[in-house]
């Protein structure tokens, strides 16, 4: 696993959402991930025109997890999100029946991952990038994010042949540190 930190802009992503609970088996194609999966590719497959125009990058996908950490350890239920990033002038051209995520800017561990790292990873974050030294950034709420970006690269069939990016968003007094 690589961490890189990189400061983002502000990330606008029109998607489809689940909310509910996950046991921490990972994807599978009859899970809230699998199905949230499903409907956002049905959405492309049916409104090519939409997604060929208003998607800023064809070739990246994203999955955000979003949770409160009380409310996940009693109930195990978070949000699955997955969309795809728009610019603001693209918003008028989002369905109403998809949602869109604001992100705010902020500054990312930026995790690259290859191969078996893909489905081991949260079990070796809080190793590799400690929460004492790096906290987590929440939104006012106290919602946890963390972003996953699908490009190419990401073989489902393949997941040894496979690299995806994980995001972990940085509380911002940490970004002045790692900004710098």
């Amino acid at each position: 696993m690589k961490i890189r930190f990189e400061d983002t802009p502000e990330l606008l992503i029109a998607g489809v959402s689940h909310y509910g609970t996950l046991k921490g088996e990972g994807w599978e194609s009859t899970n809230s991930i699998g199905h949230t999966w499903s409907r956002f590719t049905q959405f492309i497959d049916a409104n090519p025109d939409i997604y060929n125009t208003s998607a800023r990058d064809k070739n990246r996908d994203f999955e955000i997890h979003l949770w409160q950490e009380n409310h996940w350890l009693d109930t195990k239920e978070f949000q699955v999100f997955v969309g795809y990033q728009i610019s603001a002038d693209k918003i008028g051209e989002i369905p109403p029946y998809m949602d869109i995520k604001v992100l705010p800017a902020t500054t990312y561990a930026v995790l690259a991952l290859e191969g078996e790292e893909i489905t081991t990873w949260e079990q070796t974050l809080d190793r590799k990038l400690p929460k004492d030294k790096y906290p987590r950034r929440k939104f006012a709420s106290g919602t946890e994010y963390v972003v996953q970006i699908y490009t190419k690269e990401f073989k489902l069939d393949s997941i040894e042949s496979s690299t995806l990016q994980v995001l972990i968003p940085l509380d911002p007094v940490v970004q002045h540190i790692t900004a710098s």
